[in-house]
């Protein structure tokens, strides 16, 4: 390979040269192509940038590493980045479909417990139980009622839901108590207030809700006495 470069080196007209001429032609020429090696390698710059000179003349550009050359008369040094400057951002784009529901979750630990609320307010009266006293009420001999109480709606005003009457009678005293309620399955106590020893008293049905009072003298006249009375039903 040495003997072919010597030889070109010949074929260039070095040959009449001296040997030592010739060496520092040929060390020089190797530093030249060495250095351009260097200079091409550095191109683009560390930071990316290219340089440039731009002939106007001939409209002709050479790349350049400008840490090394400049660019000579009659030449415009130029230079840009290899990678373009960051375009604007885009429009957002459309929201995308829901994705498919994920597993639940691990139950959490329970909560504290919260405060006592405020108490409700009472409920309705409800119906009288089995036992005990369903009605009670004190008649006057004209029908009036008097006083009552009545263990169903737990009334002790006015006439307590009860209502009197007086019907005419072949067979002494008859007053008909409504009640208002189903008497068919309860008990009763009857006591007379008359002035009378011979007074006798008796209860019969009249339909479900009412009773029948009977009073009258234990006489051959069979004559009606009116008199107060006290009625309970159990």
């Amino acid at each position: 390979m040495k003997k072919n470069f010597l030889h070109s080196i010949g074929k260039l007209g070095l040959g009449s040269l001296s040997v030592r001429r010739q060496r520092v032609i040929i060390l020089s020429t190797m530093a030249v192509l060495f250095t351009s090696i260097i200079a091409f390698a550095s191109i683009p710059g560390p930071n990316g940038v290219i340089s440039g000179c731009y002939s106007r003349s001939g409209g002709t550009l050479r790349v350049i590493d400008a840490s090394v050359t400049q660019c000579k008369q009659g030449e415009t040094a130029i230079s840009w980045n290899q990678t373009g400057p960051q375009g604007p951002q885009g429009i957002q784009g459309p929201v995308g479909p829901a994705g498919p529901q994920g597993p639940q979750g691990i139950q959490g630990p329970q909560g504290i417990q919260g405060e006592q609320g405020p108490q409700g307010p009472a409920g309705p009266q409800g119906p009288a139980g089995a036992g005990g006293v369903k009605a009670m009420l004190f008649v006057r001999a004209d029908g009036t009622i008097a006083r009552c109480y009545n263990g169903i709606t737990n009334s002790s005003s006015g006439n307590c839901g009860f209502s009197v009457t007086i019907p005419s009678s072949n067979f002494g005293r008859r007053y008909i108590v409504n009640f208002g309620f189903n008497t068919t399955d309860k008990f009763f106590s009857l006591t007379s207030s008359g002035i009378s020893d011979h007074i006798n008293e008796r209860i019969s049905y009249v339909d479900p809700t009412a009773v029948g009072v009977h009073f009258w003298e234990t006489n051959e006249t069979l004559n009606g006495i009116p008199s107060d009375f006290f009625l309970i039903v159990y």
